[in-house]
Order: structure tokens, then sequence, then C-alpha cells
């Protein structure tokens, strides 16, 4: 029986410790796994949303130079587009602070689980 003593000489299964921490270790790959899902879903939708902003540039593009329209309709549709190029740009410069602060939050506790894993004396595989 895998067994030590704690500071008052009382048995302690490790057996116990070590199941608590793959289930815990469990638990933190399931979360990561999941917010990876989560981030190609919102880099495909980023995907989606630029395609539809090319295709639309391609139509203004195409508009402006068929039809000829004059300087205050362009001057419109072309603040339009700066409009919403800069809010695709602001949207893209916050997600990327978001994955970030979540790639140094799951740093931190990868770092925190090889820590207490050293101290209990578990061996812990990194990929």
């Amino acid at each position: 029986m895998a067994e030590t003593s704690n500071q008052n000489n009382n048995p302690i299964d490790l057996r116990e410790v070590v199941k608590i921490f793959n289930d815990r270790f469990d638990k933190a790959d399931q979360n990561y796994r999941e917010l990876a899902k989560s981030s190609n879903d919102r880099f495909d939708q980023m995907d989606q949303n630029y395609r539809e902003l090319v295709e639309f540039l391609a139509g203004e593009f195409d508009k402006i130079h068929q039809t000829k329209a004059d300087k205050v309709d362009m001057e419109e549709n072309f603040n339009l587009v700066l409009n919403r190029v800069a809010t695709i740009n602001t949207k893209i410069d916050d997600y990327r602070a978001d994955q970030i602060g979540l790639k140094r939050q799951v740093d931190k506790h990868e770092k925190w689980h090889f820590a207490v894993a050293d101290k209990v004396g578990v061996k812990l595989l990194s990929k």
C-alpha cells in the first residue's frame, strides 16, 4: 500500500492524493479544451466577418468605379467602410487582449500545478 505519514506520524494514503490531483488536472485539461474550442469558434466567426467585409469592400469599390457616384455619396460610403474597419480592429484588439490574459492565467495555473506536484512528489509530464 502506498502510504507515508504526516508530521503527526498518522498514515496518509498517497493514492487518494494522486486521485485528487488527477481529477484536478483532468478538470483543468477539460477547461483548456473548452477554451480552445471556443477560441476556434471565435476565430471562425472573425474569418466570416472578414470575408463579409472584403465582399462588402469589393462591392463598394465596384460601385465607385462603375457608377462614378458624386463625391458626397462616395465620402459617406467610405466613412461607413472606415467605421466598420475601425470597429473590427477594435474588436480584434479586445479579443487578442482577452486571449493574452487567458494564456497568462493558464500558464500561471500550469506553473502552480507543477509546483504543487513537486512538493507532494508527483511526477507530471509536460507536452
